[in-house]
């Protein structure tokens, strides 16, 4: 019990243990340490790729971080033994990267037009996938883990079965893909292109939907959790919800009061209620889907927002920027609990499951 009393005054001032059993703090102390006023948001420093990190993304465990870069590596990080692992096969930047929903696979897809699927446990590489004439720019597991899709500056994108290594070729963009997603049931997948259009597909193959209106490169998609809705971003400085079912726009998202820029990123809550959006701009929005208003503005960021993710829960929401800061707001409040700053441009970023980590 000493020992337990005793490690109180080396808690930070605000700490939930601190103002829970202030009443226990030994008096006997004559001299107290100087502490901080919270914990520390930063629980480390990751070195190691020494170059320009392109895509970070977290198991849907929370266990494991894995980062590609343009040193040609995918390094992995076990957040519980902090035990590091780098895979190496890749012969040019590793531009995306993701992981299977039981957090067992690795995929990577890298501008040597490759896409490599790593073993989590045993860190070796399990295949290489060869088929895009060109650098891959995005890739994505289905929520079963059954199908892998790829997007490729080639204009295509590719649906594979890394099971039985086959795979199917989807031709009907006229430009480079830029982002592609799998609805969360696992009905449809998206892609996004330099051409203007989307085009959602079923895992067969079959195009459902092309969806028009957008006037400049589609460069975020996103579905809804439910998988009714998709919202699309574009460097045309518009974001667009569309209604699947119906294969038709539902409403197009405007600002009349702040300047919006390219639209580089979307994502929703779970809820489905709410939408945030990245932009140029350097300001993040949170629009009210139900009111088509926007019911917030987070300003902080220094200039390109890069990245947007609704924890879980959709009480926090992480924004990465070029200017290599990542922020976590509070949705309910609009306040900035966190700043970290990490030396690198931030292009992606995710929360786990349990919101614990980024």
């Amino acid at each position: 019990l000493q020992i337990y009393t005793s490690a109180l005054v080396f808690s930070p001032l605000n700490s939930l243990i601190r103002k829970a059993f202030k009443e226990e703090e030994p008096q006997w102390l004559k001299v107290k340490p100087i502490v901080e006023h919270d914990w520390r948001p930063h629980l480390q420093t990751l070195n190691g790729h020494g170059v320009m990190i392109s895509s970070v993304a977290f198991s849907s465990d929370g266990r494991y971080l894995a980062s590609g870069s343009r040193d040609d590596t995918i390094k992995i990080l076990d957040m519980m033994s902090k035990k590091q692992q780098t895979f190496k096969g890749h012969s040019q930047l590793v531009r995306s990267v993701a992981f299977s929903a039981d957090s067992r696979y690795l995929a990577s897809g890298s501008y040597d037009k490759t896409i490599k699927i790593w073993d989590i446990t045993t860190g070796k590489e399990q295949q290489t996938l060869i088929g895009h004439g060109s650098e891959i720019t995005s890739v994505a597991f289905s929520a079963d883990g059954r199908y892998l899709a790829s997007g490729s500056s080639d204009k295509t994108i590719k649906i594979w079965d890394p099971t039985v290594k086959g795979r199917q070729a989807l031709n009907s963009h006229n430009d480079i893909v830029l982002s592609v997603a799998f609805s969360a049931d696992g009905r449809y997948i998206a892609s996004g292109s330099e051409d203007k259009n989307i085009k959602i597909w079923d895992p067969t193959g079959k195009e459902r939907h092309t969806l028009r209106g957008h006037t400049d490169a589609v460069y975020s998609v996103a579905f809804s959790a439910d998988g009714h809705y998709l919202a699309s971003g574009s460097w045309d400085k518009t974001i667009t919800i569309w209604d699947l079912t119906r294969g038709k726009k539902q409403q197009t998202l405007m600002d009349n009061h702040y300047s919006i820029g390219t639209v580089t990123s979307v994502a929703f809550s779970a809820d489905g209620h709410y939408l945030a959006s990245g932009a140029s701009d350097d300001a993040i929005k949170i629009w009210n889907l139900k009111k088509r208003r926007i019911q917030q503005y987070l300003i902080g960021h220094q200039t390109t927002i890069e990245s947007v993710a609704f924890s879980a829960d959709g009480h926090y929401l992480a924004s990465g920027s070029n200017d290599e800061i990542i922020k976590i707001w509070d949705i309910t409040t609009g306040k900035e609990r966190q700043t970290i700053k990490v030396n690198a441009t931030i292009q992606t970023i995710s929360f786990d499951d349990t919101a614990s980590y980024l």
